[in-house]
């Protein structure tokens, strides 16, 4: 949370979740493409020590402040996901 990184989704669960995370902060413009495009944007980061630097300085409040640290939401969100999976059970369980 004070250090950005930078994703490559391809077949590793690791680079997806990663991506998703990322995604999910606000963060895409982290998540390369390919990895001719994960190379050039992790040089370009590194190379940027202005934009790092900023980065680093809000980071930390801005992944708080997004989706991903909001458990309240995820909690309602699986809650009600948990009741539709039941409920869909026993409708086509009485069916």
């Amino acid at each position: 949370m004070g250090c950005p990184v930078v994703a490559f989704p391809d077949a590793t669960f690791a680079g997806r979740q990663a991506a998703s995370y990322l995604a999910a902060a606000g963060l895409g413009k982290l998540v390369a493409k390919d990895k001719a495009s994960y190379e050039d944007l992790a040089v370009s980061l590194a190379a940027d020590q202005n934009n790092l630097a900023s980065m680093r300085a809000g980071l930390r409040s801005h992944l708080e402040a997004s989706p991903v640290c909001d458990s309240a939401k995820l909690a309602r969100d699986f809650t009600t996901a948990m009741r539709n999976v039941w409920s869909d059970w026993c409708a086509a369980s009485v069916a």
